[in-house]
């Protein structure tokens, strides 16, 4: 058998094994906290509609798993990435009542910086003088927290506001 011909059984056969024992070409699944992740740097990048479904998934992984409070805060995602689709006064309510009757918000400060974040969103869709005080609380909470990233934000939305309520000079300001 010359080199050529055993080169030629060799690739053959190997093809041949690799062809009746399949490897798999996908990744595996992410985890919850993988997808949490990639919802939450959408929602940074103001991605929210991009954001909404990885949100979802992610509260139902953290509900199957019994981990109350990042199904919570997966939540909270999922309401504000899809509030186009839902009462923006029934959104408003649920962030109330979840306030009101989980110490967990209250409690957990990053938990309580995304629950004022939405309720920030929520108060801006309708337009309401309470996103000036959501807005200035998740300043505070996010200097706070060293979470810059939501500080600066914080700060572009009170220009949002100050701009509905007339205050050009503060809405320059604040927003640049």
């Amino acid at each position: 058998m010359t080199l050529k011909t055993a080169v030629v059984c060799f690739l053959a056969t190997f093809w041949s094994a690799a062809l009746t024992f399949p490897v798999s070409a996908q990744s595996p699944e992410p985890s919850a906290e993988d997808i949490l992740r990639h919802a939450v740097h959408l929602a940074e990048l103001d991605n929210w509609t991009a954001a909404g479904p990885e949100f979802s998934r992610a509260e139902t992984m953290f509900t199957a798993m019994g981990d109350v409070r990042n199904a919570l805060y997966a939540h909270f995602g999922t309401l504000i990435g899809n509030i186009e689709q839902h009462s923006v006064i029934a959104a408003l309510d649920e962030l109330q009542s979840a306030f009101d009757h989980n110490p967990l918000i209250e409690n957990d400060k990053d938990l309580k910086l995304f629950w004022l974040i939405a309720k920030g969103f929520v108060d801006g869709e309708l337009q309401s003088p309470a996103m000036t005080q959501d807005w200035e609380d998740v300043k505070v909470l996010a200097h706070e927290l060293g979470n810059s990233k939501w500080e600066y934000r914080a700060l572009a939305q009170l220009g949002i506001a100050a701009y509905q309520e007339g205050n050009v000079q503060i809405a320059i300001t604040n927003v640049g």
